[in-house]
C-alpha cells in the first residue's frame, strides 16, 4: 500500500487552486474567447485548464507515479487509468463552471484519492468564493473549515436523532419540483442547495440525505463520498444500496448521499416505499429524483 501524503499538503494545493480561479473569474466572465463549449454542452474555461495544471503539478510532486484522472483530460487516457485497478487521483479543477461564468459562488475544486476496488479514501472539496473547505483528516475524521477559522470536525445526524425529529430535512436541487415524501410516517422538509453542497449538508448533519439522478461524473462525487464516510455516512448506489465506487466508468448511476443506510430504507419518496427498494422500481425512482 502506498503511503498517503499528509492531508495538509493536499489542502494547500486546493487552497492555491481556489485562489487562482477566483483571480480569473471576472476576466473570464468578460472575455468570451477564454471559454469554450464542449461536445456535451458544458463549458470549459481558462480557469479550468490553469487550475488543473497547477493541481496536477502539485500532486505529481507529492506522489510520483500515481496517475491522475481529470475532467479536462482526454477520455481515453482517463478510461485506461480506470481499467488498471490501481490507486489514482481524481480531480475536477473547476466543478459547476456554468455557475462560475455567471459570477456565482457555488463552484468548487474537487480532489479525491481512489484506492483499489474503486472506493474513495481521501476527499477535498473547496468552495473558494464561499470560503468553505471540506476534507478527510489524517485521523480518519471529516472536517469543515470556514474562512481562516480553525477547522471543525463534522458528523452526520445519527439515525435515532433523525427518527426523533418531527420533520426530517432532505436536500434537493433548487430547480426540482417541491419534494413529497415521508420518513417513518412523518413528512419530509426539502432544503434547496446547488452542486455537491447538497451532500456536504448531509456531512454536517444539516440534512439527513439527498438523492441524485444518474449522470454525475466520478470527479463530481468522489471527494464528498470520502468526506461523508469519514463523517459517519455514505454515498450509496440507488440501484442496490451498496457504497458507490469510482472505477467502473466516468459516469455515475443514480445515488443517495445519506447519514446512514437505514434512513433511505425507511423512507417513502413520491409514494415509493424505500428509496433503495427492488431493482424493478429503478426507473420510477430515477424519474422521481429529477435531474
Amino acid at each position: 500500500m502506498k503511503e498517503r501524503p499528509p492531508i495538509e499538503s493536499i489542502l494547500e494545493i486546493a487552497r492555491e487552486a481556489g485562489a487562482l480561479v477566483l483571480r480569473l473569474q471576472d476576466e473570464i466572465m468578460r472575455t468570451p474567447r477564454k471559454r469554450q463549449v464542449k461536445p456535451d454542452g458544458s463549458y470549459v474555461t481558462e480557469a479550468d485548464v490553469k487550475s488543473l495544471q497547477f493541481i496536477a503539478k502539485g500532486l505529481r510532486a507529492l506522489t510520483p507515479g500515481t496517475p491522475i484522472v481529470a475532467e479536462e483530460q482526454p477520455a481515453d487516457v482517463n478510461k485506461t487509468i480506470l481499467g488498471n485497478d490501481e490507486e489514482f487521483w481524481l480531480v475536477d479543477s473547476l466543478d459547476n463552471t456554468s455557475d462560475y461564468l455567471l459570477g456565482g459562488s457555488n463552484f468548487s475544486i474537487n480532489i479525491a484519492l481512489i484506492g483499489k476496488g474503486g472506493y474513495s479514501k481521501m476527499g477535498i472539496l473547496i468552495f473558494p468564493k464561499l470560503g468553505e473547505l471540506y476534507y478527510t483528516g489524517d485521523d480518519g475524521h471529516a472536517y469543515k473549515q470556514e474562512g481562516k477559522a480553525p477547522a471543525q470536525r463534522i458528523r452526520v445526524i445519527p439515525f435515532h436523532a433523525a427518527a426523533r425529529d418531527e420533520m426530517m430535512k432532505v436536500a434537493q436541487h433548487p430547480n426540482r419540483p417541491s419534494g413529497l415524501g415521508l420518513f417513518l410516517g412523518k413528512p419530509l422538509r426539502f432544503i434547496t442547495s446547488r452542486g455537491q453542497r447538497r451532500a456536504c449538508l448531509v456531512a454536517t448533519s444539516e440534512v439527513a440525505l439527498c438523492v441524485e439522478s444518474e449522470g454525475f461524473y466520478i470527479w463530481d462525487t468522489a471527494p464528498v463520498a470520502a468526506i461523508l464516510k469519514a463523517a459517519g455516512g455514505g454515498v450509496y448506489n440507488l440501484e442496490d444500496g451498496e457504497l458507490l465506487t469510482f472505477n467502473k466508468g466516468l459516469r455515475l448511476p443514480a445515488y443517495v448521499a445519506a447519514a446512514s443506510r437505514e434512513i433511505p430504507q425507511k423512507m417513502e419518496l413520491f409514494g415509493l416505499h424505500g428509496v433503495m427498494g427492488s431493482p424493478s422500481d429503478a426507473n420510477l425512482r430515477k424519474k422521481s429524483s429529477g435531474t
